[in-house]
């Protein structure tokens, strides 16, 4: 018999077996060549050339899966998510990639034939406009041409988690049923919209939601259901739920706070010196104003103003006479006239 070089490959542990002591690729190798004799009890033989032929298995590859999901808020792409990865039961794999993005944001790198290759995020990160993208990935064996199952894969983009209420103040006074303000939340992986609930005391480990009897819930809006008192209470302490879509939660015990009355306030003027008035026979009022005292005269219904540091005498321009009287810190004065002459008044 002619020898076969792939004789020395193979193993005959009985008469029947045929062991192979390797591992066998169909990549590598597909088929192998050997020789064979048989002999019976007469030492009589016969001998054949078998050719043994390597199947490619058909098992599909493992599902793919992925080393990092997060993409910071306001990147800027190209930017790198992960890296994908699936297995095969054959020892070497030869994978074709395919991806199912409806926001074709995301691309493969090198390339979709490389054996791990990088998910890529191509757009502006906004977790306003849009907190999480889902992928559909797919990995075809080269060889065998099987497909794994898809796998539904969810980029987020990463944010500092928060449940905030805005505003969290009202004023003293404001009526039952009012809004307080709205719910918002943030959460990485996360798909709005959330929906709130009120959680007891017990939900929460015993701190919080003492309150929120007081309080209820409709869609985003947080209402009061009595009236605020300043006085009789200045906080409430709340206990709340977020709910996204997806079943994700986020609970955060919140306050809300009540303003304080405006003060109400005076206003005066003040003056140093001494405002006295006189009155008239005619009906006229002079005023007259000093930082010690005034005296007042008047003629004929007009009034005429002298002012005095230390009793100045007023004096009148006509014939008619007429008596005033004027108030001054300490005492009063009085000045008559007559005819064309003069009167004075002094201070007491």
């Amino acid at each position: 018999v002619v020898h076969v070089p792939d004789n020395d490959l193979f193993v005959l542990k009985s008469v029947v077996t045929l062991v192979i002591p390797f591992v066998a690729d169909s990549e590598s190798r597909s088929s192998y060549a050997i020789a064979v004799r048989s002999t019976d009890a007469l030492g009589q033989h016969v001998d054949a050339n078998l050719t043994l032929a390597v199947t490619p298995r058909l098992d599909p590859p493992s599902l793919p899966v992925l080393s990092a999901n997060l993409i910071a808020d306001g990147a800027v792409g190209p930017v790198v998510v992960g890296r994908l990865n699936a297995s095969s039961v054959r020892p070497v794999a030869r994978f074709a990639w395919s991806l199912n993005d409806d926001s074709a944001m995301f691309t493969l790198a090198p390339n979709a034939t490389a054996t791990e290759p990088w998910l890529v995020f191509g757009g502006t990160a906004d977790y306003e406009q849009q907190s999480v993208y889902d992928v559909a990935v797919h990995v075809t064996d080269s060889v065998s041409g099987v497909s794994s199952s898809v796998a539904q894969l969810r980029i987020a983009i990463n944010v500092t988690s928060s449940l905030s209420l805005t505003p969290s103040t009202i004023v003293d006074g404001t009526e039952a049923g009012a809004v307080v303000g709205t719910l918002s939340t943030r959460l990485t992986g996360a798909r709005p919209p959330f929906t709130y609930a009120l959680l007891s005391a017990a939900a929460t480990g015993g701190v919080g939601g003492d309150d929120n009897a007081l309080f209820a819930i409709n869609g985003s809006l947080l209402r009061l259901l009595v009236a605020a008192d300043y006085y009789t209470r200045s906080a409430y302490e709340i206990a709340v739920r977020s709910t996204d879509v997806d079943g994700l939660q986020l609970d955060a015990r919140l306050s809300v706070r009540v303003a304080p009355p405006p003060t109400s306030g005076t206003s005066g003027t003040t003056s140093s010196g001494t405002t006295s008035t006189g009155t008239s026979s005619s009906g006229t009022t002079s005023t007259g104003s000093s930082g010690s005292g005034t005296t007042g005269s008047t003629s004929s219904g007009t009034t005429s103003t002298g002012s005095t540091s230390s009793g100045t005498t007023g004096t009148s321009s006509s014939g008619t006479s007429s008596t005033g009287t004027s108030g001054s810190t300490g005492g009063s004065s009085t000045g008559v006239n007559t005819g064309s002459s003069t009167g004075s008044g002094s201070t007491g």
